[in-house]
């Protein structure tokens, strides 16, 4: 090929993997490869693409009409096919393809509805079939959903205190042994300077981690209650060394001139 043709071929290649960078064609290789990491579903776009326009255009459709083409799970994710014009450019000109415009043009995740791994049928139907995917049984299904759905409650309790009863204006988090210890209290402690209350409870540190990487990117809203705490960075404090208490904690802040 001339240079352009190539180009070209490389802006088309990146056009159509771009395109089917969808949840749905994800969902479509996991079940066909038994599970599909991010890396894996690179390979997989790619592979896609080299199985022709007929099955590339009915995959963007429908997903779920792969089963109508002989996919097999050992080369359904094959790496080197987005390899190859930069490979085919490097041997014929001896340096690295440039790079095009298209990827700019993309999100980088994937665009529509996630899938839930343990319940495929109802939405790859026929790629269930023939590829022998197991749905999860129901009613482990309902009781996991409990389980994952008391702890976004519990977490979310967790992020409201550290918020409005823990956390100081410099925006520090205390570790988890020292939280545990003001959860378990009830109420916000003096040296806070915040004034809240809640229910005593035992801290689940799962939660506390849960809570706090939602705390260090609030979404919109999430400081309407602490003006204070605008424009600091909310994250955990590492420097504290071994302190127990919420008061030898604050006390630390103030030794180290963290305001």
């Amino acid at each position: 090929m001339p240079a352009d043709e190539l180009r070209s071929f490389d802006r088309h290649f990146c056009d159509c993997y771009y395109k089917a960078n969808k949840w749905d064609i994800w969902g479509a290789a996991y079940i066909i490869h038994s599970g599909c990491s991010n890396d894996g579903f690179m390979d997989f776009r790619s592979t896609l693409i080299s199985l022709g326009r007929r099955p590339f255009e009915a995959a963007l459709r429908d997903p779920d009409s792969l089963a109508d083409f002989n996919i097999d799970p050992a080369w359904a994710c094959f790496e080197g096919y987005q390899y190859v014009p930069c490979k085919v450019w490097e041997a014929r000109f001896g340096c690295d393809l440039p790079q095009n415009e298209i990827r700019s043009n993309y999100p980088e995740r994937p665009t529509g509805e996630d899938f839930d791994e343990e319940e495929m049928t109802p939405r790859f139907p026929r790629l269930v079939a023939k590829y022998g995917h197991k749905d999860t049984d129901p009613e482990v299904l309902k009781a996991k959903r409990a389980r994952s759905a008391m702890y976004e409650e519990m977490s979310e309790l967790v992020r409201r205190i550290l918020l409005h009863g823990i956390i100081p204006k410099c925006g520090l988090i205390p570790p988890p042994r020292i939280v545990k210890r003001v959860l378990a209290s009830g109420t916000a402690p003096e040296s806070s300077g915040l004034n809240y209350q809640w229910e005593p409870f035992d801290l689940d540190e799962g939660n506390y981690w849960r809570a706090l990487t939602r705390l260090q990117s609030p979404a919109p809203g999430d400081l309407a209650t602490r003006p204070d705490l605008a424009g600091k960075r909310i994250a955990l404090d590492i420097d504290c060394g071994d302190v127990c208490h919420y008061d030898e904690w604050i006390e630390s802040l103030r030794t180290r001139g963290v305001e």
